[in-house]
Parts: structure tokens; sequence; C-alpha cells
């Protein structure tokens, strides 16, 4: 269910809306969790979350986690960079 454009179209957003559950009073009431974990058990709702970043943020600068996420679409190898000291991962980059 790849998309050719950046805006979802609504049997996307009902595919990826329907696959997130949400959990009334947790941590505590009053809170509504939105739980992805049920989000990414569902292959083909990721798989749109996936194709959706990839058509939205295409030659963009993008974080680590989604930038690992695009390169893995693409069959390609994740590598990481550092800066500094400070030990925190700065960017991923995909390698052929």
């Amino acid at each position: 269910m790849a998309s050719d454009s950046a805006s979802p179209s609504e049997e996307q957003i009902a595919l990826i809306s329907g696959a997130i559950r949400g959990i009334p009073d947790f941590p505590k009431p009053g809170i509504l969790f939105w739980d992805v974990t049920t989000l990414l058990l569902n292959p083909e709702a990721f798989r749109c979350c996936i194709d959706l970043l990839a058509a939205r943020y295409a030659g963009k600068s993008i974080g680590v986690v989604a930038g690992a996420l695009l390169c893995v679409r693409e069959g390609r190898r994740v590598t990481t960079t550092r800066q500094g000291h400070a030990m925190r991962l700065q960017s991923a980059h995909c390698n052929g």
C-alpha cells in the first residue's frame, strides 16, 4: 500500500488508526495512552506508515529511528555517527 504522495489517503489513515490501541485511564485517570505496539504487530499497517514516512521525507534530513526504518525499507545497511563526547546518536545513514 505505497503512497505516491506525502498526503495519506483516507484508507491509509483508517488502516493506521485502526491498528493503534487506545488505553483509557493509563497511566492514571483522565489520560488516554496510545499503544503503538499493536501497530508494530500489524505488518500491513506498519508498512503503510513506513511508506508514508518515505514519501513525506524523501531527500530530507530526519531522525535516527525514522532514518533507520527508511534504510531498512530500501534494503540498505544502517550506520550511525556520534557528535563529540556526548555519545548521542546524531544521524543514521543508508549505505548501499
